[in-house]
């Protein structure tokens, strides 16, 4: 019988629970910029809303950059998933 790797199992313990908070944080962006742009739709008539582009590319940047620290905090867990007897983490393209 092969001896654990605690320093896997170790790794993907902290891992997961960075994956957990980098979720969430970008959850909490993506939220904010679904907000700004739900403020920004008018019925019909008036008012009428302006739209902040800037403020939107800042949040779209902030998602991006968030998303890309997901992906990475996803890739190492799964480099240490299989010698810690964890599943691998899906990582899947933005639904259609």
């Amino acid at each position: 019988m092969t001896e654990p790797n605690y320093e896997a199992i170790g790794r993907c313990n902290v891992l997961s629970q960075e994956i957990e908070s980098a979720s969430a944080e970008r959850n909490r962006a993506l939220a904010e910029l679904r907000e700004q742009l739900r403020k920004t739709q008018g019925v019909r008539g008036e008012p009428h809303y302006g739209f902040d582009a800037q403020a939107a590319h800042d949040r779209l940047d902030r998602i991006e950059s968030l998303s890309h620290r997901l992906r990475e905090k996803v890739d190492d867990f799964n480099h240490y998933a299989a010698e810690a007897g964890q599943r691998p983490i899906k990582f899947s393209p933005p639904r259609a």
